[in-house]
């Protein structure tokens, strides 16, 4: 997980205003893609928030090895 921290966003969930925000990167596989986002929709305050996904399509075998173990229940 990857956090960053101190961004200002401009919000339009309710109108137009600024506040803050937090920009946070998971990495899980394809197969554990879904109910990653589902926890997020449910979880998440917001009735919209930001869930977008990017698929890797090239990676070390090693680090792709080790994101399969880290992901297994």
């Amino acid at each position: 997980m990857k956090i960053a921290l101190d961004l200002l966003g401009v919000l339009q969930r309710r109108g137009v205003g600024e506040g803050d925000e937090w920009e946070v990167t998971l990495k899980t596989t394809i197969t554990r893609y879904a109910e990653l986002e589902a926890h997020l929709l449910t979880e998440h305050p917001w009735d919209n928030p930001e869930v977008t996904a990017t698929e890797i399509g090239h990676g070390s075998p090693s680090y792709l090895a080790w994101l399969d173990r880290s992901t297994n229940p």
